[in-house]
Order: structure tokens, then C-alpha cells, then sequence
């Protein structure tokens, strides 16, 4: 059995990233490589924070006029943030 991390912090712009690191962990599961999914924790500017704002609202979202230096992580709406958002709320 493998053995996985405690907690895996992951950038998040629109949530593709975050929803896959999400699918990859479950997938391990899920093939009983891994007991466990570790504790993903979704790391956002304050001035692009999409996915943060949609999160506390259970997943209403708005679009948002985002600014930030990091050009990856600058969302104003999000691609795939019904995922990434069903992701944060189960765990």
C-alpha cells in the first residue's frame, strides 16, 4: 500500500488543477494503491480568489474582475469550478 502525503497544497487559478489533483487521489483509492486521500488544501490570491467566493457561497458563482502578478492564477470565472468546488466541499 502506499503511503501518501498528510496534506498537498495546490495553486489555484480556475480549479483544473485542483479538480485533478482531486481525480488522482481518488483514483489511487479507488485501485487500492492508497488507503487514504490526503488533505488538499486550495491556495488562492486575495485578488483572484474565484474559487474561494464560490466555495463559501456552496457553490453559487460570480464573476469577478481578478488581478494578480501571477498571470496562471488570475480567473475572473471559472472553467471548472463546479468540480473543483463539489471537490473541496466532500472533504
Amino acid at each position: 500500500m502506499g503511503a501518501v502525503p498528510d496534506q498537498v497544497f495546490v495553486p489555484v487559478g480556475d480549479g483544473c488543477i485542483l479538480a485533478g489533483v482531486y481525480k488522482g487521489f481518488r483514483d489511487l483509492k479507488q485501485l487500492g494503491l492508497t488507503q487514504r486521500i490526503p488533505e488538499i488544501i486550495a491556495v488562492q490570491s486575495e485578488k483572484s480568489n474565484a474559487v474561494t467566493l464560490a466555495f463559501a457561497q456552496k457553490g453559487a458563482f460570480t464573476k469577478i474582475k481578478a488581478t494578480s502578478l501571477a498571470d496562471s492564477l488570475n480567473v475572473d470565472i471559472l472553467r471548472s469550478g463546479r468540480l473543483t468546488v463539489r471537490d473541496l466541499l466532500e472533504h
